[in-house]
């Protein structure tokens, strides 16, 4: 204990303490956290197979930092004081494309989705939409 500290102001270890996160990007536990209702829409869309597991969550990860980053450059611009576009502009966009592969393979956008896809997949993908806007609005 700190000598010069007082007792009574001393707190135990937070786990999970997030006091300090700015955008939670950085954070692959928060990102996980985020992607997981993302990762349960992808998964019960009828054309994917449980095999198709760890593509979902990727692209559930994907989408989470997708989003935590439009939130970060949003609230603090997209340039630095220099006036450069900032690391985390760069790191979305690349985030974006490499998202953009993963909804092909799942055959999650309009041109890939397989035809034997029932209407209601559409619905779904509306509701995934929605949460991952939520997740914005909650960030």
């Amino acid at each position: 204990m700190n000598s010069k500290g007082h007792r009574q102001t001393l707190q135990a270890r937070q786990p999970g303490n997030s006091n300090a996160r700015r955008s939670g990007v950085y954070s692959m536990r928060f990102v996980a956290e985020v992607a997981q209702p993302l990762v349960d829409e992808v998964m019960a869309a009828s054309h994917v197979q449980p095999v198709d597991r760890f593509a979902a969550e990727e692209a559930g990860r994907l989408r989470a930092l997708i989003a935590l980053a439009d939130d970060d450059l949003t609230r603090n611009g997209l340039t630095n004081r220099k006036g450069e576009p900032r690391s985390l502009l760069t790191h979305r966009l690349r985030a974006s494309k490499q998202l953009e592969r993963y909804l092909i393979q799942l055959g999650l956008t309009p041109l890939s989705r397989p035809k034997s896809v029932p209407v209601s997949f559409v619905d779904t993908f509306a509701r995934l939409r929605a949460a991952s806007e939520e997740v914005e609005d909650v960030s």
